[in-house]
Protein backbone atom coordinates (compact mmCIF):
# COMPACT_ATOMS: atom_id res chain seq x y z
CA UNK A 1 0.00 0.00 0.00
CA UNK A 2 1.34 3.12 -0.77
CA UNK A 3 0.14 6.40 0.83
CA UNK A 4 1.09 9.97 -1.45
CA UNK A 5 0.67 12.59 0.43
CA UNK A 6 0.41 16.44 -0.87
CA UNK A 7 0.42 20.06 0.54
CA UNK A 8 -1.72 22.16 -0.98
CA UNK A 9 -2.18 25.84 -0.46
CA UNK A 10 -5.93 25.67 0.40
CA UNK A 11 -9.22 23.62 -0.14
CA UNK A 12 -9.57 25.20 -4.07
CA UNK A 13 -6.59 23.61 -4.72
CA UNK A 14 -7.50 20.42 -2.86
CA UNK A 15 -11.11 20.52 -4.73
CA UNK A 16 -8.66 20.83 -7.95
CA UNK A 17 -6.58 17.94 -7.51
CA UNK A 18 -9.65 16.09 -6.77
CA UNK A 19 -11.25 16.65 -9.63
CA UNK A 20 -8.48 16.00 -11.91
CA UNK A 21 -8.28 12.86 -9.66
CA UNK A 22 -11.78 11.46 -10.13
CA UNK A 23 -11.26 11.69 -14.16
CA UNK A 24 -8.01 9.62 -13.90
CA UNK A 25 -10.20 6.05 -14.03
CA UNK A 26 -8.74 5.60 -10.21
CA UNK A 27 -10.06 2.69 -8.20
CA UNK A 28 -9.54 1.42 -4.95
CA UNK A 29 -8.16 4.92 -4.17
CA UNK A 30 -8.84 6.44 -0.15
CA UNK A 31 -8.78 10.12 -0.48
CA UNK A 32 -8.65 11.61 3.04
CA UNK A 33 -8.06 15.64 4.32
CA UNK A 34 -5.90 16.73 7.05
CA UNK A 35 -7.08 20.69 7.60
CA UNK A 36 -7.00 20.49 11.34
CA UNK A 37 -3.71 19.87 13.35
CA UNK A 38 -3.67 21.37 16.88
CA UNK A 39 -0.12 22.09 18.59
CA UNK A 40 0.42 18.91 20.69
CA UNK A 41 -2.39 17.03 19.62
CA UNK A 42 -3.35 14.08 16.94
CA UNK A 43 -4.63 15.90 13.61
CA UNK A 44 -8.38 15.33 12.02
CA UNK A 45 -8.48 13.08 9.59
CA UNK A 46 -11.64 13.69 7.15
CA UNK A 47 -12.60 10.92 4.38
CA UNK A 48 -13.58 13.00 1.30
CA UNK A 49 -17.89 12.24 0.07
CA UNK A 50 -17.69 9.27 -1.81
CA UNK A 51 -16.68 9.65 -5.50
CA UNK A 52 -17.19 7.28 -8.58
CA UNK A 53 -14.18 4.83 -8.96
CA UNK A 54 -13.08 5.91 -5.18
CA UNK A 55 -13.29 4.33 -1.86
CA UNK A 56 -12.96 6.66 0.94
CA UNK A 57 -13.13 5.65 4.89
CA UNK A 58 -14.38 6.74 8.06
CA UNK A 59 -13.98 10.39 9.37
CA UNK A 60 -12.14 11.77 12.08
CA UNK A 61 -9.50 9.29 12.68
CA UNK A 62 -5.85 9.80 14.66
CA UNK A 63 -2.68 9.76 12.81
CA UNK A 64 -1.93 6.48 13.38
CA UNK A 65 -5.50 5.26 11.29
CA UNK A 66 -3.08 6.13 8.16
CA UNK A 67 0.18 4.44 9.36
CA UNK A 68 2.25 5.40 6.48
CA UNK A 69 2.46 8.85 7.88
CA UNK A 70 3.69 7.75 11.09
CA UNK A 71 6.73 6.21 8.82
CA UNK A 72 7.54 9.89 8.19
CA UNK A 73 10.42 11.71 9.78
CA UNK A 74 9.66 14.10 12.35
CA UNK A 75 11.07 17.10 10.65
CA UNK A 76 8.39 16.07 7.90
CA UNK A 77 5.64 15.97 10.46
CA UNK A 78 6.54 18.98 11.81
CA UNK A 79 6.74 20.60 8.59
CA UNK A 80 3.15 19.54 7.33
CA UNK A 81 1.51 20.43 10.60
CA UNK A 82 3.18 23.92 10.63
CA UNK A 83 1.75 24.28 7.29
CA UNK A 84 -2.18 23.17 7.96
CA UNK A 85 -1.58 25.39 11.41
CA UNK A 86 -0.72 28.07 8.85
CA UNK A 87 -4.15 27.33 6.32
CA UNK A 88 -2.61 24.72 4.13
CA UNK A 89 -4.27 21.20 3.70
CA UNK A 90 -2.67 17.70 3.09
CA UNK A 91 -4.59 15.74 0.66
CA UNK A 92 -3.54 11.95 1.11
CA UNK A 93 -4.57 9.28 -1.39
CA UNK A 94 -3.76 5.52 -0.27
CA UNK A 95 -3.79 2.72 -2.90
CA UNK A 96 -2.43 -0.41 -4.11
CA UNK A 97 1.33 -0.22 -4.97
CA UNK A 98 0.27 -2.62 -8.69
CA UNK A 99 -2.35 -0.01 -9.06
CA UNK A 100 -2.13 1.22 -12.79
CA UNK A 101 -3.18 4.34 -11.79
CA UNK A 102 -0.69 5.15 -9.45
CA UNK A 103 2.01 6.94 -12.10
CA UNK A 104 -0.97 9.24 -12.86
CA UNK A 105 -2.23 10.01 -9.42
CA UNK A 106 1.47 10.85 -8.41
CA UNK A 107 1.53 13.09 -11.13
CA UNK A 108 -2.02 14.76 -10.52
CA UNK A 109 -0.52 15.47 -6.65
CA UNK A 110 2.97 16.97 -7.87
CA UNK A 111 0.81 18.89 -10.15
CA UNK A 112 -1.28 20.45 -7.64
CA UNK A 113 0.91 20.17 -4.20
CA UNK A 114 3.65 22.48 -2.20
CA UNK A 115 5.46 19.77 -1.51
CA UNK A 116 4.09 15.79 -2.51
CA UNK A 117 6.05 12.87 -0.95
CA UNK A 118 4.89 9.35 -0.57
CA UNK A 119 5.68 6.47 1.86
CA UNK A 120 5.06 2.55 1.27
Amino acid sequence: MTVLVGLMDNQEEVERAVNALTTSQGDDVDIRTIETWPDGGEPVINALPVAEGFNTAAAVSPLTAVPSLSDLDQEEIDYFRRNVQNGGVLLMVQMDDDDDDLPEVQRILQDHSVKMTSVK
